[in-house]
């Protein structure tokens, strides 16, 4: 997230590719035309100064210039005196602009880009939508940002009038997230008869071994009362002692 260049290697591949594509790599794999490269606000001199080395010994551009993406936006939009907002993927910076000269001095960093409104509109769709799939992908995210977020020109006066019925229509906008159809397989009528058959022999072993341990709890209650029945009788004829000794046995 800090635009500054830390690989130099992946870059040089990075230009031999870009190079080729324009179809700008002269002879000897130099590139025989100026070149202007962008930059992030503050730049580094080290990162200026070794792109420079790239640019000039290892591809022999004649000359070479830096400058700020939004800064050539704005003065090739015919800008004089505004605020300049540069969104990118991590930050957005703003830096005013007074009679086409931009006053870095008061320039502004605001840790915010589309990565966070990305995760934003994320928080947003699964408060208002509890059930949305958990396999919706940060891609997929950063997709709806690009195609369906825009920056208000007046954010006060559109949300006063969001929910008027009026073009309530063409706002609306529908998603459909990608799935996958469940194949509906129709059987046939002998095979439903099958089923219906394995469902019923399946109820009827289901009856069968619950009959078979309602009796096996019988015969226990049967043996249980019998066996009390005769430790009754023992306990009436027997001594206090005998009684006592075969109650606590039985503890």
């Amino acid at each position: 997230g800090s635009n500054i260049i830390n690989n130099w290697d992946v870059l040089e591949g990075a230009l031999d590719y870009l190079f080729i594509k324009l179809g700008i790599d002269g002879s000897k794999g130099h590139v025989d035309r100026p070149v202007v490269m962008t930059e992030p606000l503050a730049n580094l001199q080290y990162s200026k100064r070794t792109m420079s080395e790239i640019l000039f010994e290892l591809y022999g551009v004649p000359a070479a210039a830096y400058g700020i993406d939004s800064l050539f936006s704005y003065a090739y939009n015919g800008g004089r005196t505004g605020l300049v907002v540069s969104s990118a993927y991590t930050s957005t910076h703003l830096v005013p602009v007074v009679d086409s000269k931009p006053l870095f001095a008061q320039a502004t960093r605001l840790d915010w880009g589309r990565s966070q409104c990305a995760e934003y509109l994320n928080k947003l769709l699964r408060a208002k939508y509890p059930a949305l799939p958990g396999k919706i992908n940060d891609t997929q995210i950063e997709d709806l940002v690009r195609q369906h977020c825009y920056v208000s020109q007046d954010y006060n006066g559109e949300m006063a009038k969001y929910l008027d019925w009026t073009g309530l229509e063409d706002r609306d906008v529908v998603v459909q997230l990608p799935f996958t159809e469940k194949e509906v397989v129709q059987k046939t009528e002998e095979e439903l008869a099958r089923a219906a058959e394995k469902r019923k022999e399946s109820g009827r072993r289901l009856q069968e071994q619950a009959a078979k341990m309602r009796l096996e709890k019988l015969i226990r209650k049967e043996q249980e009362l019998e066996y009390y029945k005769d430790l009754q009788q023992k306990l009436a004829t027997a001594t206090k002692k005998d009684a006592r000794t075969m109650l606590e046995a039985e503890d």
